[in-house]
């Protein structure tokens, strides 16, 4: 359920369901006539996570294969059972995307 936790990466519509809560959880609480400093907002507060879920659900090349598998085994990458199991946002799931030059 998108309104408790995050959706594991690939579950599309509850991701954007999520998104779409935090879009307008943004927008109420915008001044009027302050809509483009609301949506800056909204994307500086969601650009991590999205980055993260990216990242996350994306095909991978080869190298960034093999850094994901030993990103696993150090715990700096989750494997599917561990997505899909955690409550936590995508980008305390993995910090790797950066590490890459993915983000």
């Amino acid at each position: 359920d998108a309104a408790c936790s995050p959706p594991p990466a690939g579950q599309g519509l509850n991701h954007a369901l999520e998104a779409a809560a935090a879009l307008v959880d943004a927008v109420a609480g915008a001044a009027p006539g302050a809509v483009a400093e609301a949506l800056e907002g909204y994307e500086r507060a969601r650009r991590d996570d999205e980055a993260a879920y990216a990242f996350l659900g994306a095909e991978k090349g080869p190298w960034q294969a093999l850094a994901c598998a030993v990103g696993r085994l150090l715990g700096l990458y989750p494997g599917p059972a561990e997505m899909k199991e955690t409550t936590a946002p995508y980008r305390q799931l993995t910090a790797l995307h950066r590490v890459l030059g993915c983000a």
